[in-house]
C-alpha cells in the first residue's frame, strides 16, 4: 500500500487548507480527502468541539501506540495508488511535538511542507476561529492570560487554544527539524502564497517531485477564511435576542439544504446572517494587545530566520 510522499504539517490559520486544494489541482497529485487527518495526534487532544476545553485531560501516548500502526496509516491512502505524489494535510502536526517522532518512524522518505503566517495575525485569526466553533468563551486578552494554565492541565486546550504559543515558530520548527533533515522540509508562509501564488506553487511542486507545468486547472482562492460572525450590539436587546437566535438556526438549516459543499454553505450563511451578525474580519485587535504580541514575537521571529536560513520581509 502507498504511503504519503509529502505532508503539509501546519501551522493553523496559515493557509494549509488553501494550499492543499491548490496542490490537488495537479493531475499527478493525490490529496487525502479529509483535510485534517490528524492521525499522529492522540485522541484526547482532538476531541469534538462540545468538550469543555478547561476540563483536565491528559493525552495518552501509550494508547496511541496500541491503536495505530504503519499498515493502518498506509491503508488510508489506498485510493492514491498510481499517483506519483500522495499527500495529506494536518494543521496540528507541527505544533504537536509527539507527532514528530511518530512521523519520523512511519515516513522515513516523506517530504514535509511547513506553512507559517505573521504570528500576530495568526493568533487573532485562530482566536476568532475557536469562538466560531464554540470552543472559546473568554475574551482574547483573558484567553492569552489563561493560556499557560489551560495548556498545563488539558491536552485538548493545548492543541486548540494555544493562540500565543503556536506563534513561537523558532521553537516548533527547531523541534521538527531535530527529526528530519532540512532537505526534506520546505518552509513557506501564507503571505507568499497569497502574494506570489504561481511562483510559490511551482516551488512546492518541484519540492516533492512533480512537474509544475502539468497543473491543468485553477483552484478557487482562499478555502478556509475565517467565517465566524458575532451578534451586532443592538441584538442584545431582550426582545430581539430570541428572534436573532431563531433566525441564526433557520439560516444554518436552509444553507445545509441548499448545498453539501461546506465552503459554499459558509458563504451562504454569512450572507444570510448579516442581518443580525457581523463578520469578525471587521473587528480590529486593540492596539495595546497588538503591541504586546508584537513585542512577544519579535525575538522568536529573529531566531526563526536563523533556524530556516531565510528572512520574512512581509512580517515587518
Amino acid at each position: 500500500m502507498p504511503m504519503p510522499t509529502f505532508v503539509i504539517v501546519g501551522e493553523r490559520r496559515s493557509g494549509t487548507t488553501s494550499l492543499s486544494y491548490l496542490l490537488d489541482t495537479h493531475p499527478d497529485v493525490f490529496m487525502h480527502e479529509k483535510r485534517d487527518l490528524g492521525y499522529f495526534i492522540e485522541e484526547e487532544a482532538r476531541r469534538p468541539r462540545n468538550r469543555n476545553p478547561d476540563e483536565p485531560l491528559v493525552a495518552d501516548p501509550v494508547q496511541w501506540e496500541r491503536t495505530h500502526s504503519a499498515n493502518d496509516y498506509a491503508g488510508k491512502f489506498e485510493a492514491g495508488t498510481g499517483y506519483s505524489a500522495i499527500g495529506e494535510k494536518s494543521a496540528d502536526y507541527l505544533f504537536w511535538s509527539p507527532a514528530h517522532k511518530r512521523m519520523a518512524e512511519y515516513l522515513p522518505d516523506t517530504r514535509f511542507i511547513i506553512t507559517l503566517r505573521e504570528p500576530v495575525a495568526r493568533a487573532w485569526s485562530h482566536y476568532w476561529n475557536e469562538v466560531g466553533k464554540g470552543r472559546e468563551r473568554l475574551s482574547f486578552e483573558d484567553a492569552l492570560d489563561a493560556e499557560d494554565e489551560r495548556c498545563r492541565i488539558s491536552a485538548f486546550a493545548k492543541n486548540h487554544l494555544s493562540y500565543a504559543h503556536r506563534g513561537f515558530y523558532d521553537e516548533t520548527v527547531s523541534a521538527f527539524l531535530s527529526w528530519f533533515s532540512s532537505d526534506r522540509v520546505l518552509v513557506i508562509h501564507l503571505e507568499e502564497i497569497l502574494g506570489r501564488k504561481e511562483e510559490t506553487l511551482a516551488r512546492v511542486f518541484q519540492f516533492f517531485g512533480v512537474d509544475p507545468a502539468r497543473r491543468y486547472t485553477e483552484a478557487s482562492g482562499v478555502r478556509n477564511a475565517n467565517w465566524t460572525m458575532v451578534p451586532k450590539k443592538w441584538t442584545e436587546n431582550a426582545a430581539i435576542r430570541p428572534v436573532a437566535t431563531a433566525y441564526d438556526r433557520t439560516t444554518r438549516l436552509a444553507a445545509k439544504s441548499i448545498t453539501k459543499d461546506k465552503f459554499k454553505r459558509r458563504r451562504i450563511i454569512q450572507r444570510l446572517q448579516s442581518v443580525f451578525r457581523e463578520p469578525v474580519s471587521s473587528i480590529e485587535m486593540p492596539c495595546e494587545l497588538r503591541s504586546r504580541l508584537s513585542d512577544l514575537y519579535r525575538p522568536h521571529n529573529q531566531r526563526l530566520q536563523d533556524v530556516v536560513g531565510r528572512e520574512f520581509h512581509e512580517w515587518t
